[in-house]
């Protein structure tokens, strides 16, 4: 007698392939942890631009990831542990080359500007008291400015008594990174801040402007000889005009804003030098409209 074979019923597929997706999956896992054992760290390979700021060496020591696992790393950890201990490195780039070697690049620090700073405050104090009070005062106010005007040139903008403690490398965004290191072709700015050391933060925004001025001075072809930063708010540079190179000039800055109004009114001011020929002692560019102070004649 011919009998026909039973067809498979639903549960005896569903059970093979409940099955076979256990067997896959073991299959899977098995494999992931043959190769992960593999993707760890063996070789650490380090390009290291920040020069003499940090070795090799203490990079290792630093961090400990040589038999770690390649595929979990978290780079943004690395990369924060590494430019929080050592400040002169400013960001660091993480490569990862399966199956075992993870490179990492240095990036430093760009210097922006030289802080000189001084031990004693007593002047920048007084000048920093004497500024305020007249940038409370309204160019408007024809007294008030005139006043304003007679002061600044009897204001002792020279410190010639204060003592230097120290010179600190500060970068764009203000991270003071390095203290005595030699630096050239870079401004130099004598300043009083407060407790200076290496790790503190100086507005970013101060930074810029500074440069900015500095800048757009050098494109008008003007000698800054000496510049000072009181209170991080006042720049005070002294220039040597054209037509009066053995007496300085005071130009006085407010940094906690754009200045782009105050250096196109300078550049007028100085051309109109350049053809008048008039001695000049301050300029004054916190107020809408500058104070500008002549030399009295004798």
């Amino acid at each position: 007698m011919y009998r026909r074979s039973a067809k498979p019923t639903f549960h005896s597929k569903r059970n093979r392939f409940v099955l076979g997706a256990i067997f896959g999956l073991i299959i899977v896992c098995v494999t992931f942890l043959a190769t992960f054992k593999l993707l760890v760290v063996k070789t650490l390979k380090i390009d290291n631009q920040t020069q003499a700021c940090v070795n090799e060496q203490e990079v290792f020591d630093t961090l400990p990831i040589l038999g770690k696992g390649m595929i979990f790393l978290d780079k943004q950890k690395i990369s924060n542990t590494l430019v929080s201990k050592y400040l002169c490195i400013e960001s660091v780039k993480i490569f990862r080359t399966f199956p075992q070697t993870l490179s990492l690049s240095l990036l430093p620090r760009r210097p922006a500007l030289i802080i000189q700073a001084l031990s004693d405050p007593d002047d920048f104090e007084k000048a920093a008291r004497l500024l305020k009070i007249w940038e409370s005062t309204s160019s408007g106010k024809q007294v008030d400015a005139t006043a304003a005007a007679n002061l600044i040139p009897t204001l002792n903008l020279t410190f010639e008594n204060a003592t230097t403690s120290g010179t600190f490398v500060v970068d764009d965004n203000g991270i003071i990174f390095s203290k005595d290191a030699t630096v050239s072709d870079l401004p130099v700015v004598t300043a009083f801040i407060d407790g200076i050391d290496i790790g503190q933060k100086i507005d970013a925004r101060i930074i810029k402007n500074i440069k900015i001025i500095l800048e757009r001075l050098h494109e008008l072809e003007t000698k800054v000889t000496k510049i000072k930063l009181i209170k991080e708010m006042y720049l005070i540079l002294e220039i040597a005009l054209p037509n009066q190179l053995t007496k300085k000039t005071i130009f006085i800055f407010l940094l906690d804003r754009d200045n782009q109004k105050e250096l196109a009114s300078l550049q007028l001011i100085l051309q109109r030098n350049r053809i008048d020929l008039r001695s000049i002692e301050s300029v004054d560019l916190r107020f809408d409209k500058p104070i500008v102070t002549f030399e009295k004649k004798k």
